[in-house]
C-alpha cells in the first residue's frame, strides 16, 4: 500500500515537472514570436542548429532543439487546439524517450535505449494503465485497472503477445489462464467468473477448436473458431443484453472481424487473410469517434498508424516495421 502510494506520487511529480518544462518553453517561444529576429538558425554548414519554433496560421506547432541538422534534446509538438501533443527526447537524431498527451494529460511514456526498453500507458487519473519491459522486443506486459489493480500479465516475444497469459477480475479473482501464439489464443487452461466458478470456455487446444468469450456481466459475448493457430471463423456474437450482433464477413480465415463494446456499439474492425490479420484495422471510442487506424501485415503492425482523441483530434502517429515501432511522433 505504502509502495503503491509512493509510486503514484513519484509519477505525478514527474508529470508536473514535464508540464512546467513545457510551460517554460511555450513562454519563451511566444516571446520569440514577438521578436523581429527568430531563434531559428542554421550553422556554418547550412544545417539546423539550436532552438527552432514553428508556427502555422499564427499558432505555435512545435518547439525543437537541433544539432547538425538533427533533433538533439527535446522536440515538443502541439495539437490544433494548442494543447500539448507530445514531448520527445532525442540523442543526435535518435529518439530515446517519448511522452504523449491527451487533453493536457500524459497517456503514454516510452523509453528505448541500448540498455532498457519499456512503455507505459496511463489513465486520465495518471495511474498506469499498461506497462512492461521489452529489451530487444521480449519481456512481460502488465495491464492495470483504473484503481491500480493488476488486470493481466502477458509474455511478449518479438514485440507481440506470445506465451503464457493470466487475466484477473478487479476483485483479484483469477479470470483466465492460457497460452497465446502470434497474438492468437493457442490453449486455454481455465476460465472463471468473478465468484470463482468455472466457466465453459470451449475446447481450444494447441491452436485448434472453439473459444467462448464472455462480457463482464457473465453473458456470452462471442464464439470463435481457430485452426492450427489461425483465426478461422466467428460463429456467434452477442451484446451484453443478449442481442445478436453482426458477425462480420470472415469465412475460412478471410474477411472482416467486428468487435463490440458491452452495449453493442462497434469497438473495432479487423481485416483477415488466410487466418492472419492482413489489411486495414480501425478501432473506435465509445462515442463512435475513430480511436486508432492502421494496417496489419501477417499479424504485425506495418507502416503508419494514427491515434485520435475522443473529440476526433489526431494526437499522434507511429511508424511500424515488422511489428516494431520505428518512430513515434506528435502532430506538427
Amino acid at each position: 500500500m505504502r509502495k503503491s502510494f509512493v509510486r503514484s506520487i513519484r509519477i505525478k511529480y514527474s508529470i508536473l515537472l514535464i508540464i512546467l518544462l513545457i510551460a517554460h518553453l511555450i513562454c519563451v517561444a511566444q516571446d520569440d514570436k514577438k521578436m523581429t529576429i527568430s531563434t531559428n538558425r542554421l550553422d556554418e554548414y547550412g544545417l539546423k542548429s539550436g532552438v527552432w519554433n514553428i508556427y502555422k496560421n499564427g499558432s505555435l506547432k512545435s518547439i525543437s532543439n537541433y544539432s547538425k541538422g538533427e533533433y538533439h534534446g527535446y522536440h515538443i509538438s502541439f495539437l490544433n487546439d494548442s494543447t500539448i501533443g507530445s514531448l520527445s527526447i532525442y540523442d543526435e537524431g535518435k529518439q530515446v524517450s517519448n511522452f504523449l498527451f491527451s487533453d493536457n494529460k500524459l497517456w503514454r511514456r516510452s523509453i528505448d535505449t541500448s540498455n532498457v526498453s519499456f512503455q507505459i500507458d496511463y489513465y486520465s487519473n495518471q495511474l498506469p494503465k499498461t506497462g512492461g519491459f521489452y529489451p530487444k522486443g521480449n519481456g512481460v506486459k502488465v495491464d492495470y485497472s483504473e484503481v491500480g489493480k493488476v488486470n493481466s500479465i502477458t509474455v511478449i516475444k518479438l514485440y507481440q503477445v506470445d506465451g503464457h497469459y493470466t487475466h484477473f477480475y478487479n476483485n483479484g479473482q483469477l479470470r483466465e489462464h492460457g497460452i497465446r501464439k502470434n497474438t492468437f489464443p493457442w490453449t486455454v487452461f481455465c476460465v472463471y467468473d468473478s465468484l470463482g466458478n468455472s466457466i465453459d470456455f470451449g475446447n481450444l487446444k494447441n491452436g485448434s477448436g472453439t473459444l467462448k468469450l464472455y462480457h463482464d456481466n457473465g453473458e456470452l459475448y462471442k464464439v470463435e473458431e481457430y485452426r492450427e493457430g489461425l483465426y478461422w471463423n466467428t460463429k456467434k456474437v452477442y451484446s451484453a443484453m443478449k442481442l445478436k450482433l453482426n458477425k462480420g464477413s470472415i469465412k475460412n480465415g478471410d474477411g472482416e472481424v467486428i468487435d463490440y463494446y458491452m452495449d453493442g456499439s462497434i469497438k473495432s474492425k479487423t481485416s483477415f487473410e488466410k487466418g492472419l490479420k492482413n489489411g486495414v484495422y480501425i478501432s473506435y471510442h465509445k462515442n463512435g469517434e475513430v480511436k486508432e487506424i492502421g494496417v496489419y501485415f501477417n499479424n504485425k503492425k506495418h507502416n503508419e498508424w494514427e491515434h485520435y482523441s475522443e473529440s476526433g483530434n489526431l494526437e499522434s502517429s507511429y511508424l511500424y516495421q515488422n511489428g516494431k515501432v520505428r518512430e513515434i511522433r506528435g502532430v506538427d
